[in-house]
């Protein structure tokens, strides 16, 4: 069981590890997912999501003294680093192949060696880790997607709400605003599914199937309007 420390610093070593090895712990890590098969599929986003995630505790870490604030200033240039090449302008830098063949990656991994030389293999224990059962590994994949069935069941069940209620609605007597209100509400709610799960190749497939039942509504509502607007701007 390791502690917040010893996961950062591992994260870290998994993105100065060499592509071989960074292919090998990609595959283990998904394959509960996928049978133990190739988890090409996944892309490259774990290795930094992994390190995002224990990154994001440093200032915490910091004051339980977990970790020093050199040590911080170095992670932050590898984190400047993965933030210049995040985003859909930069999809091509997180495809399996890249990390045999994108230079971006060898940076990365220079980048991560660097800090990684910092960073002293030791627990670093405190009083909240041991107050805490942190660092518990995961039997069926990294923890974000063995909750990948619930995410979908979610999608499922607020576009089965948003359409059962557009049905409802049909010859209401609820005042307009008050229809679109609760129609953007399962909109929203929607798009907070999507938006948390965006980086994961097993999930945009549910957002299509879905989307159109959630848009539905507010689309609807929306047209009737306008076209009002323009009845009464040709009238």
């Amino acid at each position: 069981m390791g502690t917040r420390y010893t996961m950062l610093r591992e994260a870290v070593a998994n993105l100065a590890a060499s592509a071989e090895a960074q292919v090998s712990y990609l595959d283990s890590s998904f394959s509960g997912l996928t049978g133990g098969k190739s988890a090409e599929a996944y892309g490259n986003f774990e290795l930094a999501m992994e390190f995002d995630d224990s990154f994001v505790a440093v200032g915490h870490m910091l004051e339980f003294g977990e970790i020093s604030q050199d040590e911080i200033d170095a992670l932050q240039t590898l984190d400047e680093l993965l933030s210049c090449w995040s985003g859909p302008s930069h999809e091509d830098f997180w495809v399996r192949e890249a990390l045999f063949d994108d230079p971006r990656w060898q940076a990365i991994r220079s980048r991560a060696a660097e800090v990684l030389a910092l960073l002293p293999d030791e627990a670093r224990e405190s009083d909240y880790t041991r107050s805490l059962n942190v660092g518990k590994p995961a039997t069926n994949g990294p923890f974000r997607y063995r909750y990948v069935p619930t995410m979908r069941a979610l999608l499922i069940v607020i576009a089965a709400m948003a359409f059962a209620f557009d049905v409802m609605t049909v010859s209401t007597l609820i005042d307009p605003p008050v229809i679109f209100a609760i129609e953007m509400a399962c909109v929203v709610g929607w798009a907070m599914v999507i938006w948390r799960v965006r980086s994961l190749a097993a999930v945009p497939w549910i957002g299509l199937a879905t989307g159109p039942f959630v848009l539905y509504g507010p689309l609807r509502w929306l047209l009737f309007n306008w076209c009002l607007l323009v009845g009464q701007c040709v009238a």
